[in-house]
């Protein structure tokens, strides 16, 4: 199996995968070992999300919440993403180690930055081309 990313969803996956760009490289340059692991497991969220994750909270001092957490290799890795319910997508924000709350963190730093890209995502008016149109 090549590093690529999860393509499009069958009726039996109704959640398409989107990552963040930092995300999208970390899972990316997992060991092939993990990936393939870490890949079984963004399938299985494809599937259900809610049936193979855990909601985040409070975590490390860090609110977290709306965001929710999905095990890889024996809670070794974590993969940290975000349900958009009304389009169908589950944004995947950080794929990092469990070290002292390293992937916890990281994905705070990445909700501080991508704060207005995810208040667009809520927005159920905008078309996903619009949000992530180029500026000319």
């Amino acid at each position: 199996m090549t590093k690529s990313l999860l393509k499009g969803v069958s009726p039996l996956n109704p959640y398409k995968i989107k990552f963040l760009q930092e995300a999208e490289l970390e899972f990316k340059t997992l060991d092939n070992n993990l990936f393939l692991k870490a890949s079984k497991v963004l399938t299985k969220l494809s599937q259900d999300p809610f049936a193979y994750s855990a909601p985040l909270g409070q975590k490390m001092n860090l609110n977290l919440t709306g965001l929710r957490k999905a095990y890889v290799d024996d809670k070794r890795i974590r993969i940290v993403f975000m349900i958009l319910e009304n389009r169908l997508i589950i944004l995947v924000i950080s794929v990092n180690k469990r070290d002292k709350g390293k992937v916890y963190h990281l994905t705070q730093k990445r909700i501080d930055i991508y704060q207005s890209l995810f208040d667009k995502l809520k927005c159920t008016n905008l078309a996903l081309d619009e949000i992530f149109k180029e500026p000319s």
